[in-house]
């Protein structure tokens, strides 16, 4: 294998699996930990708050999540925002996130839909 066949194989392995590669930061991991039935986490913009949300979302429905007991799956989960433009970002983080080879090859993300 020569050395651009690598880095291509690299690219392709993050675009499907990149949960694999997400390092959490101290207040992702302080979020996440909390098993209160309801948590709320207002910060400025920029710093990480809809990755958490995401990586949480897919390790509740995988049953992996690292922190916090979970039901096995599969689970039901219902993501809900006050409009479309609140949740855009928190939509294209979770289709990120998720591992391709985990889901349906049906499965896609169109940004703006």
């Amino acid at each position: 294998m020569n050395p651009l066949d690598f880095a291509v194989a690299g690219m392709v392995r993050n675009e499907k699996r990149r949960l694999d590669y997400l390092r959490l930061t101290s207040c992702q991991e302080s979020f996440l930990s909390d098993d209160a039935p309801i948590a709320i986490w207002r910060d400025g913009n920029q710093i990480g708050k809809s990755t958490a949300l995401a990586y949480d979302l897919i390790e509740r429905c995988r049953g992996t999540h690292p922190f916090i007991q979970t039901h096995r799956p599969p689970i039901r989960a219902l993501v809900i925002s006050v409009s479309l433009e609140q949740m855009a970002p928190l939509m294209e983080k979770i289709w990120q996130l998720t591992p391709k080879d985990e889901i349906d090859e049906r499965c896609g993300y169109d940004p703006g839909r």
